[in-house]
């Protein structure tokens, strides 16, 4: 079995602030693109990754990859799309006919567990989709113009994280259906379920949590500091 990674690094990361995307802020002297990167280089299931950036940050990618020398996966770094649903087929699209299983990974998720996803592979191999998840420990409300509307049970919902991890085709198949009817969605699965394939959990990691505001980088930086120390 082959497997390829797409690692969505497109986006502005608005929330972030600044004039660099987030996947580009230094985090203890590397991008957090590249801290994500080392962790799917050394998964012995990942055969080959692919990157996707703005077009205008593809050069910066490119020299902050070969800066370290230690990247052999990496097969191409190409221009995304408007959205990242664009910039996720625009990878796939680059895969030949010998990828089996494909990995979606957020760029800005640099702590994922090496087993998770060997193990979120492995279910994706067998059942054709799988995403790593975890359950909030917090009581969720949904609401509406500032008013609780309802209490929702917590045993039912799960955070989806990445990666998420599916058979090449069924992805394929996915996107090129939605791209049909004009539909856009968040993530990959999102995009399998509208099809009607059933897509697994596996349980993911509190810590692979998604950098998105500043305070996240500090948070990041004390948990590599840790790491480092151990």
């Amino acid at each position: 079995m082959k497997t390829a990674a797409v690692v969505v690094a497109a986006g502005e990361g608005r929330r972030m602030g600044g004039v660099v995307p987030k996947q580009f802020q230094n985090l203890i002297g590397q991008p957090v693109l590249v801290h994500t990167l080392r962790k799917l280089e050394q998964c012995a299931a990942i055969d080959e990754i692919v990157v996707v950036v703005q077009r205008d940050w593809r050069q910066h990618a490119t020299d902050v990859t070969l800066a370290t020398g230690t990247f052999r996966k990496i097969t191409q770094i190409i221009a995304g799309g408007t959205q990242r649903q664009d910039s996720v087929y625009a990878g796939l699209k680059t895969l030949d006919d010998s990828i089996d299983v494909v990995v979606v990974h957020d760029a800005v998720r640099p702590f994922t567990k090496d087993v998770k996803i060997m193990r979120v592979i492995q279910v994706a191999s067998e059942s054709g989709a799988a995403i790593l998840a975890i359950q909030p420990r917090d009581t969720v409300k949904r609401a509406a113009h500032g008013f609780v509307e309802e209490t929702l049970e917590r045993d039912s919902l799960w955070l989806v994280q990445t990666p998420q991890a599916f058979k090449c085709s069924l992805l394929i198949t996915a996107y090129e259906s939605a791209f049909a009817d004009g539909v856009y969605k968040t993530d990959e699965a999102a995009l399998v379920e509208r099809i009607g394939h059933p897509v697994r959990i596996v349980t993911g990691d509190e810590g692979n949590f998604k950098i998105t505001l500043p305070g996240d980088l500090a948070i990041a930086e004390k948990m590599l500091e840790s790491a480092q120390c151990v």
